[in-house]
């Protein structure tokens, strides 16, 4: 019976788990969504603040990054750590051909995002033609083949890393494994539609 109860409570505090971390997740998109759609405000608190708004924003963006990042290892110990912490995962039986697919999926995601800011530098990528800059449009890659090649980028890194973690827990960690890939994909998705307008 004990077993059960601590079963059920293991579950119960993964689940809690996986939301917040679906809610860390979410954060960066609706603080950007804001920014896109109603730039002025943003513009005028940074003028109060005598601060560039495309420098801020970045900064916004690397802390709200940072922050994702982190808690994506916190919850990645809690929820892929048995009642130990030792971590359950084991890369060491890994089908070559998953462990080819995930890591070109990651590599492809990265050249994307690399691409995109190589491209679009700083004053691009955090939304400069939002914010007063005059950025000329690009037609080069990454932009030449994807629309939103960044967000595609971060999409196949997503799931080239679900794709790993996916073949290394057990199943019953399955559920909160693609819960989390399938979110942040859809946040992604949002996102490149908010932009789209």
């Amino acid at each position: 019976m004990a077993d059960i109860i601590i079963s059920a409570y293991e579950s119960h505090s993964t689940i809690v788990d996986t939301v917040l971390l679906g809610a860390v997740l979410s954060l960066p998109h609706v603080v950007y969504r804001d920014i896109w759609q109603n730039p002025q405000p943003f513009i005028k608190k940074c003028e109060k603040i005598k601060k560039e708004p495309v420098k801020v924003m970045a900064t916004i963006g690397y802390t709200l990054k940072t922050a994702q990042y982190l808690a994506c290892l916190l919850w990645s110990y809690r929820t892929l750590s048995d009642e130990n912490g030792n971590f359950v995962m084991s890369f060491q039986d890994l089908p070559r051909g998953v462990t080819a697919l995930a890591f070109s999926l990651i590599l492809f995601g990265q050249v994307l995002n690399f691409s995109t800011y190589k491209t679009l530098k700083q004053d691009g990528v955090y939304y400069g033609a939002k914010l007063g800059k005059n950025i000329p449009w690009v037609h080069g890659f990454p932009f030449n083949t994807f629309n939103h090649p960044q967000y595609l980028g971060c999409v196949c890194s997503i799931w080239g890393a679900t794709l790993l973690v996916l073949c290394t827990v057990h199943f019953y960690r399955w559920m909160h494994v693609l819960s989390i890939g399938t979110w942040w994909t859809m946040l992604y998705l949002f996102s490149s539609i908010v932009e789209s307008k």
